[in-house]
């Protein structure tokens, strides 16, 4: 029989799996660095424009104003502390920071952060006195961070901790090992033995006198 070529075209097979994720990073416009600064600028933006907001109802201003201002000034501190932080971080290489190298690197952060605000709101002439705020609250910021994050425990310490407090007089529980716990339920399966046998022997006394009585009658 003659050969009948077919009309179908084959089915299209899916793009590779390398494809579909160029194709994806593709529609990110701003580098990843980027956007990250831009999203935490905008929670700070949102918290500068809420107490702007604040601020003007309680000194009877108008709010709209200082909402748009608020949140402006903060947005802007916000993405420029994010973006020179990340890339303070980036210029120090693959290496571990230490305690005091993310303290430096945050105050620097935030003295960047601070001239940036202080030029937006009155100039070049209030930098400074911003710049020094924001460098304090952002050395400070971190070496809080670096202290919770110190004294926060381990799992191993975590248990460390709850077998101390189980084996203290004041605690209400016992710690047990596994032969304590194993000899605790053979004595309380022996005491149930033994309680059985002893309804047993009331049910075959009670069955006797069952078996008299209709003997009697």
């Amino acid at each position: 029989m003659p050969d009948v070529e077919s009309d179908q075209t084959p089915p299209q097979l899916p793009p590779p799996r390398r494809q579909q994720t160029e194709a994806k990073t593709r529609t990110n416009f701003l580098p990843a660095e980027v956007s990250q600064a831009l999203s935490f600028g905008a929670l700070t933006g949102t918290a500068g424009a809420l107490g702007g907001a604040i601020i003007a109802v309680s000194r009877h201003r108008p709010a709209l104003i200082s909402t748009v201002l608020g949140g402006a000034y903060w947005f802007t501190a916000g993405s420029v502390f994010n973006g020179s932080r990340s890339a303070i971080t980036a210029a120090y290489g693959a290496r571990d920071l230490s305690g005091k190298d993310k303290i430096v690197i945050s105050g620097a952060a935030g003295a960047l952060a601070g001239m940036a605000q202080g030029a937006l709101a009155t100039g070049i002439r209030s930098s400074p006195p911003a710049a020094l705020a924001l460098m304090v609250l952002g050395a400070g910021g971190q070496a809080v961070s670096n202290k919770l994050a110190a004294r926060e425990p381990t799992p191993a310490s975590k248990a460390v901790s709850k077998q101390d407090w189980l084996s203290s007089k004041w605690s209400p529980l016992t710690p047990l090992t596994d032969k304590e716990y194993e000899n605790m339920l053979q004595e309380k399966i022996l005491k149930l033995d033994a309680e059985i046998a002893m309804v047993d022997d009331n049910i075959a006394v009670l069955r006797e006198k069952q078996k008299s009585t209709e003997n009697q009658k």
